[in-house]
């Protein structure tokens, strides 16, 4: 069950992303896809914490809480990212090097909690919703790391 409900919601949510996309913006400019990855970044910023109450409850209860996980996601997420960037065969091509930089950080744990039952994933809210920051983050804070590859 917890399977076919997570491939169901991946399903739905790209091919809803694939549709709308075909429908409003067929043919983007370079600029216009600019905007729209700053707008997501804010707008998805936004979400995690106004819409998760772990993390609002966090910020406003459990201050030291919240710190605790973001720094922890931060470093843990950048420094994937950056350790690949740096220890990657030099070899290697730029943009498989970045690509493979950005998977080793960026993971999104939110599709295993649609499949999951609450109780197991009420404990990890605050985490998830630290987590999601630097994922949405990354394009503006380390554009100068990835500018700089090979």
């Amino acid at each position: 069950g917890a399977v076919g409900r997570l491939v169901l919601a991946i399903a739905l949510a790209g091919g809803g992303a694939i549709l709308l996309r075909r429908l409003v913006l067929p043919d983007p400019s370079p600029d216009q896809l600019r905007r729209l990855d700053g707008v997501s970044v804010i707008a998805l910023a936004i979400f995690v914490i106004a819409l998760m109450p772990a993390v609002s409850r966090s910020v406003l209860e459990a201050p030291a809480v919240f710190w605790f996980w973001l720094v922890t996601v931060f470093a843990a997420n950048f420094g994937a990212q950056l350790v690949a960037l740096r220890w990657l065969p030099r070899p290697m091509p730029g943009r498989e090097r970045g690509a493979i930089a950005l998977i080793a950080g960026n993971r999104n744990l939110a599709l295993f909690f649609v499949a999951l039952p609450p109780e197991i994933t009420a404990p990890l809210l605050v985490f998830l919703g630290c987590y999601q920051l630097p994922m949405l983050l990354t394009p503006i804070l380390l554009a100068r790391a990835y500018r700089q590859i090979d």
